[in-house]
């Protein structure tokens, strides 16, 4: 086996599993999960939960951290975040831990 026939190999190889990664990620269904607690950093709320993740695909699907704005009427009223890294196994589903740090309404 040459060169070149090594090459495409491995170029075929890391193109099947970059595909079946992107391909895992349309087949994961997010719902709202619990809140485990409330909490406070100086005087803004900090808000504990989960959000439930179902994988349908074949493929397992590592979470390595999650941060989103979160606004109501284009007004900025805190963010949603997770750091720790998250692997729900394919078929199945795993709840991903999530911090909503609320903002007071106008002092942003």
């Amino acid at each position: 086996m040459g060169v070149l026939e090594v090459a495409l190999l491995l170029g075929g190889v890391a193109a099947v599993y970059f595909f079946n990664q992107a391909n895992a990620a349309g087949h994961l269904v997010f719902f709202p999960g619990t809140i485990s607690g409330i909490a406070f950093e100086g005087i803004n709320p900090i808000v504990q939960g989960t959000i439930l993740i179902q994988n349908t695909s074949n493929t397992a699907f590592t979470f390595n951290s999650l941060a989103a704005s979160v606004t109501s009427n284009d007004i900025l009223v805190g963010n949603v975040s997770n750091f720790t890294p998250v692997t729900i196994a394919p078929n199945s589903e795993g709840h991903l831990p999530i911090a909503i740090r609320l903002l007071l309404i106008g002092a942003a």
